[in-house]
């Protein structure tokens, strides 16, 4: 099944410390996406965006390559889990579920025990909130 979830690292959102967050973006809609943050930063010269990993040269400093890219593996694995949790349970708002759900230490055999009749009435709750503005009128 073919989800449009991949890896990103913006070099537009470097850190005081001179790295970028990556994050996973998951897009559930052609114009409706949510980002996800995988705790996980590197300088962003060392992103390969073809590949969408980290590339092999990464100073060690910041950390072995192998086990951070099978860590961002393994997260993405683990939101394309949510996502068809969340479309075999036919939850409304897979956004805001993936987002409310995803951590990066998330441990996915917890998901089946999950109230989705819960879940979809507090997302309903979030979209019937309606905001009440006034017109005053000075005279």
């Amino acid at each position: 099944m073919f989800l449009p979830i991949k890896p990103i690292c913006e070099k537009k959102d470097v850190l005081r410390d001179g790295t970028c967050l990556i994050h996973i973006q998951y897009c559930y809609s052609s114009e409706k996406r949510t980002i996800l943050n995988s705790q996980l930063s590197i300088p962003p010269n060392y992103w390969n965006k073809k590949r969408l990993c980290i590339s092999d040269n990464l100073p060690a400093s910041f950390g072995n390559v192998n086990h951070l890219n099978s860590e961002l593996d393994r997260m993405i694995r683990l939101t394309q889990d949510i996502v068809s949790y969340a479309t075999r349970n036919k939850i409304e708002d897979q956004g805001a579920f993936v987002k409310k759900t995803f951590k990066p230490d998330f441990d996915i055999s917890t998901l089946n025990k999950l109230d989705v009749s819960a879940i979809n009435e507090g997302l309903q709750k979030r979209k019937s909130i309606k905001i009440y503005t006034y017109n005053w009128i000075t005279i």
